[in-house]
C-alpha cells in the first residue's frame, strides 16, 4: 500500500513532537514558532537548505549523467549484435 511510509513518517513526526513537548515542558509549535521568529536563524536555516538543495541537484545530475552513458553504450552493445545476427527487425515488427 502506498499510504503505509506517509503514515509512519507522520508517526515519527508526533513521537520527535511529543517527546520534545515533555522534555521542554512546553508546547513544540511554540519553540518552533520562538525559533522562526528569530531572524538570524531564518537566514541561516534558508542557507544551509539552499545549499543542501544545489548539492542534491549536482549530485543528481552527476547520477543521470552517468546513466545515460551506461544506456549508450548498452543500446550501441545490442545495436551491434543485431546487426552481426543479421535480424531485420522491420521484418520481426510485421
Amino acid at each position: 500500500m502506498r499510504l503505509t511510509p506517509w503514515l509512519a513518517l507522520v508517526l515519527c513526526f508526533w513521537f520527535v513532537e511529543q517527546t520534545a513537548e515533555h522534555l521542554m515542558q512546553k508546547p513544540a509549535g511554540a519553540v518552533i514558532l520562538q525559533v522562526l521568529s528569530n531572524v538570524r536563524v531564518t537566514r541561516s536555516l534558508a542557507f544551509v537548505f539552499g545549499i543542501a538543495g544545489v548539492l542534491f541537484g549536482l549530485q543528481q545530475r552527476s547520477l543521470r549523467r552517468k546513466a545515460e552513458a551506461l544506456y549508450q553504450e548498452r543500446i550501441r552493445q545490442l545495436e551491434s549484435k543485431t546487426a552481426e545476427s543479421g535480424t531485420n527487425l522491420d521484418r520481426i515488427e510485421q
